[in-house]
């Protein structure tokens, strides 16, 4: 199921914005075409960050199909661009990381790299734990709560 938002377009000084609802795999066109299209247009950059990065983990999931290795479906460009998010990915992921329950997905690899990259001491994952995803994925969320996210 795609994810959707709302922009709000109408002028500032009056009139009542119209909601329009953006599918999230048009979300960044759409985001570029409502910003020339309509200078009063007004999307806070919260909204924007979450529309991109649930259009690059959309993209992510088509490319990867079924793939196995942990190591190619991190290569993929959409991955490589949510890490290239930075910090600004890590509340992204450990919401879909909690949304995703007892089946998680690959966002241990960018998790650490953002993390690392950023000196904020990630969480040690010890040998016994390797493997068992949603046992990483609580170390994680533990984590993410004792960092402020």
């Amino acid at each position: 199921m795609a994810a959707s938002a709302l922009l709000y377009t109408g002028s500032i000084t009056g009139a009542i914005a119209q909601p329009q609802e953006v599918r999230t795999s048009d979300a960044e066109k759409s985001i570029d075409t409502v910003f020339t299209s309509s200078p009063n247009c007004v999307v806070d950059r919260a909204t924007k960050r979450w529309l991109r990065f649930q259009n690059l983990v959309d993209e992510w999931q088509r490319e990867r199909g079924a793939m196995s290795s942990i190591t190619e479906m991190s290569m993929l460009t959409p991955y490589q661009n949510i890490i290239g998010m930075g910090v600004d990915a890590l509340p992204l992921i450990l919401t879909k990381l909690k949304a995703e329950g007892d089946d998680p997905d690959q966002w241990f690899w960018a998790l650490l790299t953002i993390s690392e990259a950023n000196d904020l001491n990630p969480p040690q994952i010890g040998e016994e734990d390797r493997g068992d995803f949603r046992k990483m994925a609580q170390i994680w969320l533990e984590w993410g709560k004792s960092q402020g996210y």
